[in-house]
């Protein structure tokens, strides 16, 4: 018992966190010209990613939860990467 808690803290955690740091390592590596200005793609990635543990109790055992889990995780990661290449440059 103690060990599905865990499995799923751990799901919700990497949910959580793995947008962000996919977000933080492409501006890391490859800024191709932004600048601080670009930090509010941050912040609307911080928001969407948010957004996912209220859409998992709204959807609630509808779905697998393991499965929704995964799948938000995809989502918010390539939404992130989404986010870094679409968003020109802006200005500080």
């Amino acid at each position: 018992m103690i060990l599905v808690r865990i499995r799923k803290s751990d799901r919700l955690l990497a949910t959580l966190i793995a947008p962000i740091v996919v977000w933080s390592t492409l501006m890391l590596c490859s800024s191709s010209g932004k600048s601080l200005g670009n930090l509010i793609e941050g912040l609307l990635l911080t928001a969407l990613t948010l957004l996912a543990p209220l859409l998992r109790v709204t959807l609630g055992n509808r779905f697998n939860q393991r499965r929704l889990a995964i799948d938000l995780l995809l989502l918010l990661s390539l939404t992130a990467v989404s986010i870094w290449a679409f968003v020109p440059p802006i200005a500080e």
